[in-house]
């Protein structure tokens, strides 16, 4: 991501990488540092030549985002970036957490805890029948080529982005090539 929030995708072959990236790192003022590592220094106001230990990084989005000085948004997308997901990759794309549990209520209130779903489980821990019909499937899983598994998809696919983005382009193009130029 760059300064001004756009990101691009570089692809280069094997033996150009290395090349590449130190001129592009060498771009960069080591004084400046990354804005998202700035902003997130623990005094705030602080600079940076390289990046935080995780850890530090982590505890400091929580506080800003604690103390409201980070949108749910923000606060996601930065932990969505620190994790190496991006806009330009379909396989890695942004992620943000189902948090409703409540999907029969005219009016949702939201001073009401089961209005929320327990984030501390899985998707598919989410109530008993779910929890039994993941852990049966597990259990019961006798296939000598594919090692036994809860889940049968993974929650962010490239499939799924374009599935739900269909409306929009490029995503449009992407699903035409991927199911053979139709919709259908």
């Amino acid at each position: 991501f760059t300064a001004d929030g756009r990101s691009f995708l570089l692809a280069f072959n094997k033996l150009e990488r290395e090349d590449a990236f130190q001129r592009l790192w060498n771009l960069t003022p080591p004084s400046q540092g990354s804005t998202l590592f700035t902003s997130l220094s623990p005094g705030g106001e602080e600079e940076f030549d390289g990046p935080l230990p995780s850890q530090v990084m982590l505890r400091t989005l929580l506080r800003k985002w604690q103390q409201g000085e980070l949108s749910n948004f923000a606060y996601l997308m930065h932990l969505n970036t620190l994790a190496g997901r991006s806009y330009n990759d379909l396989s890695q794309y942004p992620v943000f957490p189902w948090v409703l549990a409540d999907y029969d209520s005219e009016e949702l209130d939201l001073t009401n805890p089961a209005t929320f779903r327990d984030l501390s489980k899985p998707m598919g821990a989410i109530g008993a029948r779910r929890a039994s019909d993941f852990r049966g499937r597990y259990e019961h899983w006798f296939d000598p080529d594919t090692p036994r598994f809860h889940y049968a998809t993974h929650y962010s696919s490239a499939a799924g982005v374009i599935f739900y983005l269909i409306r929009l382009d490029p995503f449009t193009r992407f699903h035409l090539l991927l199911h053979g130029g139709k919709f259908d």
